[in-house]
């Protein structure tokens, strides 16, 4: 409703009250599923948002472009798609290599959060540059930035609620993603407003970087740094065999 938008705190992407984003912020309040589904998504956040949100803004970029990682991932750095996308961005392969991140059958730099918070901060900025807005850049980052370019000259218009209204105009799932992240950007910042209950948050996942320098395997290292090989293994997502050549990889440690 109007009078609740008005009183609702606004995330520093700047957005347009539509019917669509109206209805995707309504089903927090009337429907227990979504509800439950955000409220997740916001405890599973810990474990990276405050990380993420400080990268963008370095980049200067807003912050709450931190709730596309939770629609394309909620925030799992393992994640994989059935297509082959992966990390909490869920790169493509080439798109992650086209962006600088290393991907071979080494290391996997998309599965590594900072790096590919680099990289999908790079892309989001040259998506915004390239369609003029935000909601038509989270569009091109979920159906590809050719299949928007096609839809736009097709129907000769470059804004997404009239592309969205028209048969045929853009995928469904798309449709539904881009008022999704602006929805989970308003939600996050008035939880009461929605009845979110937070408690309970995942921990924050913190490390420090250590570069070697010599192959090494992650029992060594574990052992060197007195941890566990299973922690070290869930910090260094990206590393795809228990061996590496060290010098070329930064290895993170509690």
């Amino acid at each position: 409703p109007a009078d609740l938008a008005a009183r609702l705190q606004m995330p520093d992407l700047p957005l347009r009250m539509t019917p669509r984003l109206a209805r995707a912020l309504g089903l927090f309040r009337t429907d227990a599923r979504a509800r439950r589904l955000l409220t997740s998504w916001l405890r599973k956040s810990n474990r990276y948002r405050h990380r993420i949100q400080q990268m963008l803004l370095a980049e200067s970029l807003p912050a709450s472009l931190v709730w596309l990682a939770a629609a394309e991932s909620a925030f799992d750095p393992r994640a994989e798609s059935s297509v082959g996308a992966a990390g909490l961005w869920q790169f493509m392969p080439d798109a992650g290599r086209s962006y600088g991140l290393r991907v071979d059958a080494w290391v996997d730099e998309r599965r590594d959060p900072d790096r590919a918070t680099l990289a999908a901060a790079r892309y989001l900025r040259d998506l915004r540059a390239r369609f003029g807005t935000w909601e038509l850049a989270f569009a091109a980052y979920n159906m590809g930035y050719n299949a928007l370019l096609r839809a736009i000259r097709k129907y000769n218009t470059n804004d997404f609620e009239t592309l969205a209204s028209l048969e045929a105009g853009l995928p469904m799932e798309t449709i539904h993603y881009v008022p999704r992240i602006m929805s989970f950007a308003i939600a996050s910042l008035n939880p009461a407003a929605f009845d979110l209950d937070t408690a309970g948050a995942d921990p924050v996942v913190a490390w420090d970087d250590v570069e070697l320098s010599s192959s090494h395997t992650l029992a060594d290292i574990a052992r060197e740094a007195n941890v566990s090989e299973t922690d070290l293994r869930a910090l260094n997502p990206a590393l795809l065999r228990t061996r590496f050549n060290a010098s070329e990889i930064l290895v993170s440690l509690m």
